[in-house]
């Protein structure tokens, strides 16, 4: 057997939730990440997260927001995952971009800075109430294909 690939916390539950829901709710790809072919596609955000209804709004393929039921399963992860990421408001995505490149600009266009190579900037979005971009269809097809790989 090969060894496992270790990821930090915040990543595994990340991972996590987005299979569980995937497999829970049959959401698409483009409801929960960011779309960069479509300016209503901009990713799950906490405020569109109802875990006391049971359910996510999403913007669907029918063009219109829907809500989407959540089972148990799923409800457990996104607790979990919330827990752990902490988002400041509900502006935050569920599913934020690991894409630093991407995190450095919405900081720079939001605060007129660029932060320095290196910088904390998960600790300047929160700073400054800055939420970053939400993961892209592309990343999120990344992770799955990674995980799936790893199984």
């Amino acid at each position: 057997l090969e060894p496992r690939t270790e990821v930090s916390r915040e990543v595994a539950y990340r991972n996590r939730a987005i299979v569980i829901l995937f497999i829970d709710t049959g959401v698409r790809g483009g409801e929960l990440f960011f779309d960069r072919d479509d300016e209503r596609r901009n990713g799950l955000k906490w405020g569109d997260v109802y875990l006391d209804k049971r359910l996510i709004e999403v913007f669907g393929k029918s063009r219109k927001y829907e809500s989407v039921p959540l089972s148990d399963r799923a409800i457990s992860a996104l607790e979990t995952y919330r827990t752990v990421v902490d988002p400041p408001n509900d502006e935050w995505p569920v599913f934020p971009t690991g894409h630093s490149a991407s995190i450095y600009d919405t900081l720079e266009e939001a605060t007129g800075e660029r932060p320095q190579p290196g910088s904390d900037v998960d600790r300047l979005c929160r700073k400054h109430g800055v939420a970053p971009p939400a993961l892209t269809k592309d990343g999120g097809r990344s992770i799955l294909e990674r995980l799936t790989d790893d199984a």
